[in-house]
């Protein structure tokens, strides 16, 4: 696939409706243990779809995501083209 088509097909993916309910960010951070820290950044959709049901799980995984996201040894255009490949499935 392309970069370019990748490109195209951006706005269509962000039209898409989750078929998973998401939690709202501030009740999602409610949710998860109490971290010593008051920084609230953005939570990956992930972690606001299991939540509601597994939030040790979740904040447990945060690093794990955290740490593949930031030092990944793929290229980051790789990167994104295989999470929005994963996304689609």
């Amino acid at each position: 696939m392309s970069e370019n088509s990748v490109l195209n097909l951006a706005p269509q993916v962000r039209e898409r409706v989750p078929t998973v309910p998401l939690l709202d960010p501030e009740e999602c951070w409610r949710r998860l243990p109490q971290v010593v820290s008051s920084e609230k950044p953005a939570l990956p959709s992930w972690v606001r779809a299991v939540c509601h049901a597994l939030p040790r799980t979740a904040a447990a995984m945060l690093p794990l995501d955290f740490a593949h996201r930031v030092n990944s040894p793929l290229p980051p255009l790789l990167r994104g083209k295989l999470r929005w490949i994963i996304l689609r499935v």
